[in-house]
């Protein structure tokens, strides 16, 4: 019998066709099972995890031992406005910096330092977030402070460590001698053009302040206990006070 050279041919086409299918698919299951193929079909943490050979999972756990971005604020501030006729409302204040600890972003505090502050207490909050080398990144990190600014202060020409600041406003007023915060409050504001009065008698004590900011003087006295002068202000110009006295809690309204 004849050998059909034709028949053996097309079978031999059609093996070497299936053989060379079979190897290209090969190929190609093998080029997308690659961390470069996933890497290129990927996006965002998944896509930078395949390119290093990692899952998105084991990207975005912290390592172990990595510290959290946390955020400190300053202390409470106490200011004053410039002594003014009419009275200030506001005055500039200028705080620290809060202070950071591991990886952070920028931060951000609101009303920022060197603006104008109201006369009386505002709150001050600064914010910042984890950066990607902290355990918790992205996650918002915050802390606050008080400002307090009083509209005026008296300091004495012989002791600049006795120092009363008050709100012409309101009557509120922190008293300090020799550096120590001996009564705070609020008093019965008297105003009469650029010249204020503030007495308050609680009982324990009592406090009488004057101020003419149109001459920048003023006087102060604490009687603690009544009768008995405890501190006594006189200053002669209210210019060139620095005023510096511990910052306190904000006297309640009365």
């Amino acid at each position: 019998m004849a050998f059909n050279t034709g028949r053996a041919k097309r079978i031999g086409g059609v093996i070497l066709e299936v053989a060379l299918g079979v190897f290209l698919v090969t190929i190609l299951v093998s080029a997308l099972g690659t961390p470069e193929s996933q890497a290129r079909s990927a996006s965002g943490p998944a896509k930078k995890a395949a390119r290093a050979g990692r899952s998105a999972t084991e990207t975005l756990l912290p390592m172990q031992g990595t510290p959290p971005c946390t955020i400190t604020c300053p202390s409470s501030v106490t200011a004053t406005a410039s002594a003014a006729c009419p009275f200030a409302a506001a005055g500039v204040v200028t705080y620290p910096a809060p202070t950071t600890t591991g990886d952070c972003t920028v931060v951000v505090c609101t009303p920022p330092s060197g603006s104008p502050f109201p006369v009386g207490s505002t709150t001050v909050t600064c914010t910042t977030t984890g950066g990607d080398g902290s355990s918790n990144p992205g996650e918002t990190v915050q802390c606050g402070f008080t400002v307090s600014v009083f509209g005026l202060c008296l300091q004495d020409d012989g002791n600049p460590g006795n120092v009363v600041l008050f709100n012409p406003f309101t009557g509120a007023y922190q008293f300090c001698c020799n550096g120590v915060v001996i009564a705070s409050g609020t008093g019965t504001t008297s105003v009469k053009g650029c010249v204020v009065e503030i007495q308050h008698n609680p009982g324990s004590y009592r406090v009488l302040i004057k101020a003419d900011t149109s001459v920048k003087r003023g006087t102060a006295s604490l009687q603690k206990p009544p009768g008995v002068s405890s501190c006594i202000i006189y200053d002669r110009n209210m210019a060139n006070n620095t005023c510096a006295c511990p910052a306190v809690a904000p006297p309640p309204q009365m």
